[in-house]
């Protein structure tokens, strides 16, 4: 969340973290599961976000689309690497695309060798986001 935040400028809070003995709401996760607990202001939802709005809103921010992969996008500039940028991980608002539970990472170089992302990563300078 706190990458989220980060990459963002997202104005969503975490306020703490729960873990509760009540059954969990994500499918096959046993009881006791934490639980971020969050704050942020209310967005009134203006539209769809479409997989083509969201491919423009990424590009905007410096991703690159990442073939082959699970709704994947990487920003070579500072090594962010996002999965499951799908259209039920944003919402539409007044305020624009708001992303609100995207799966992100940072890679070091290695990493993005590793993980055949070097051909994506743009010539420069690894200005590294640290949370």
């Amino acid at each position: 969340m706190s990458l989220q935040i980060e990459a963002f400028g997202s104005d969503l809070l975490l306020e703490g973290v729960n873990i509760s003995d009540k059954p969990s709401m994500v499918l096959f996760e046993p009881a006791g599961q934490p639980s971020f607990v969050i704050s942020q202001p209310w967005y009134d939802k203006r539209g769809v976000a479409s997989n083509e709005r969201i491919q423009s809103f990424l590009m905007e921010e410096g991703f690159k689309e990442v073939p082959g992969s699970y709704f994947g996008w990487f920003r070579g500039e500072d090594g962010v690497v996002i999965v499951d940028a799908k259209p039920d991980n944003f919402i539409q608002t007044q305020a624009g695309l708001v992303p609100i539970d995207l799966q992100m990472a940072v890679f070091s170089e290695q990493e993005v060798m590793d993980a055949g992302l070097h051909h994506i990563k743009e010539a420069g300078n690894w200005n590294k986001i640290i949370i």
